[in-house]
């Protein structure tokens, strides 16, 4: 729960109220050699949207597998690169077979998190998503912290708090849940200008980034355990 959530907290409850995010640690990014049949892949030269974390009904992959089919349609050709695999993983394989859209969406299954910074770095863009759900509207996903310490822009099929940080942190461009027309029309004009990416801010020298960095927020812990 950001700020955003503190007046509603607020109402509710009269005590102090302390905030304890999940923490990003850097320190397990290593330099390490991509593997050779993925470099083929992530190579492509083409906006490559990427996508890294659980494979589950939360995560819509119906609706990803939606805006790819009207990219496709109207012959807008993008790598969709997913890294990681869950219990939904056979049903998204069947409608992506069933659609025909293997030259779309692209694989890589589990990647150990020390290799994750040098796959991030052949993305245009971080993909992030959530099911339509008033739940989900106040649900900031884990990924968001480790996204944002990839230091790429972010686009999110996503509502409430986490649309509001994406907007907010200035960190990349966030479409409503379900609205899967309007994230498709959004690509494309990404496409067509791929220089808009540039206004995001870099990641590295946000003091969001700082606050979440492992060895601070343990900092905090500590300080509030002493109080």
């Amino acid at each position: 729960v950001w700020r955003f959530q503190k007046k509603k907290i607020k109402k509710k409850y009269q005590k102090k109220i302390l905030f304890f995010p999940n923490w990003i640690d850097t320190t397990e990014y290593k330099n390490k050699k991509i593997n050779k049949n993925h470099k083929l892949i992530l190579k492509k030269d083409m906006f490559k949207l990427m996508y890294i974390g659980n494979i589950g009904y939360s995560q819509d992959f119906n609706g990803i597998i939606k805006i790819l089919k009207i990219l496709k349609k109207r012959n807008f050709k993008i790598s969709f690169v997913v890294i990681g695999d869950g219990r939904d993983m056979k049903n998204v394989f069947q409608k992506v077979k069933e659609e025909n859209l293997k030259n779309y969406i692209y694989f890589l299954g589990r990647i150990k998190k020390e290799y994750i910074k040098n796959y991030a770095s052949y993305s245009s863009m971080l993909f992030l998503s959530l099911r339509k759900n008033e739940l989900f509207d106040i649900t900031i996903p884990a990924k968001f912290q480790t996204y944002l310490s990839l230091n790429k822009p972010i686009f999110g099929v996503i509502s409430g708090e986490t649309a509001k940080l994406i907007s907010s942190l200035n960190c990349g461009i966030s479409i409503n849940s379900g609205e899967y027309k309007n994230a498709a029309n959004m690509i494309i004009k990404i496409i067509k200008n791929k220089t808009c990416l540039k206004k995001f801010y870099n990641k590295k020298d946000n003091t969001v980034m700082k606050k979440l960095r492992y060895e601070n927020v343990i900092m905090n812990l500590k300080k509030i355990i002493d109080q």
